[in-house]
């Protein structure tokens, strides 16, 4: 299954199939060069692409940039069938490769993640670390960050 937008060459934004669901995909900046790498952001836990438009106007002044909305955010859909099982760091990290895979964008990648985005993205890396030119981490949570949270005195969870 391929795009029938060009998301290598113009400003655009659209949703794209990907099997059981669409995911909403903004690109914008100049034709890329071969091996010259790809900005792809990743929002925190309730961000969209919506909150990154600044940074990607700012990056596609000099770079392609792509942000997306992933799977249940904003206007993207959940997967058919859906269970909370199955919305996992591994399965975020493989249906940001299939997005990039049906729209055609080239290797490499640079990955920007901001807060929850951070555990998906180091699975993208670690699934396909030869497509990863770099990664920028703004923020971002670990795996680990919920072991290790405490109770506020009114009950919520913070990081220590």
């Amino acid at each position: 299954m391929t795009s029938s937008i060009n998301w290598n060459v113009d400003n655009t934004e659209g949703f794209v199939p990907i099997g059981t669901h669409s995911l909403y995909l903004r690109a914008a900046g100049p034709v890329r060069s071969t091996g010259i790498p790809a900005m792809v952001g990743i929002t925190g836990l309730g961000d969209s692409s919506v909150s990154w438009i600044a940074v990607l106007r700012s990056v596609s002044s000099f770079a392609r940039g792509y942000i997306y909305n992933r799977a249940g955010l904003r206007n993207s859909e959940l997967p058919l069938n859906f269970t909370s099982e199955a919305k996992n760091f591994v399965n975020m990290a493989k249906e940001l490769r299939a997005l990039l895979d049906i729209v055609c964008i080239e290797l490499p990648y640079v990955l920007v993640m901001h807060s929850f985005a951070g555990p998906p993205g180091r699975e993208f890396l670690h699934l396909y670390p030869k497509d990863v030119a770099g990664i920028l981490f703004l923020g971002c949570l670990t795996e680990e960050s919920y072991k290790i949270r405490q109770k506020t005195s009114k009950g919520h969870a913070r990081l220590v």
